[in-house]
C-alpha cells in the first residue's frame, strides 16, 4: 500500500468521505488533499505538463509527491489526529 493510499484510508476512517472537514482542520485545500491521495502534488513552478480532468474545467500542473510534501502532509494530519484525541499541540 502506498503512502497516498494510507492517507486516504486514514481520512476515511476519521472523516468518511468529507474532504472539506479535513481541509478545514489541517489547512490544506481540498484540491491538495485530493491530489495527494492520488500520489501527486501541485507544481508551483509549472515545469510539468498540465493535467486536465483532475478537476472539471481546469488545467492543473502536478508532479509526483516528494518526501518534503509527504512530511508536511503527515505532520498536518498528525496535528489533526492529536486534536481529535483531545490533545493540544505544544512546542
Amino acid at each position: 500500500m502506498t503512502e497516498s493510499e494510507r492517507a486516504k484510508r486514514w481520512r476515511e476512517k476519521h472523516f468518511g468521505t468529507d474532504i472539506d472537514k479535513l481541509a478545514q482542520l489541517c489547512g490544506f485545500s481540498r484540491e491538495a488533499i485530493f491530489l495527494f491521495e492520488k500520489g501527486h502534488a501541485y507544481d508551483p513552478e509549472k515545469k510539468s505538463r498540465p493535467r486536465k480532468g483532475v478537476f472539471p474545467d481546469t488545467k492543473i500542473h502536478t508532479r509526483p509527491l516528494n518526501e518534503r510534501a509527504l512530511r508536511r502532509y503527515r505532520m498536518a494530519c498528525a496535528g489533526v489526529e492529536a486534536e481529535l484525541n483531545g490533545q493540544k499541540f505544544r512546542w
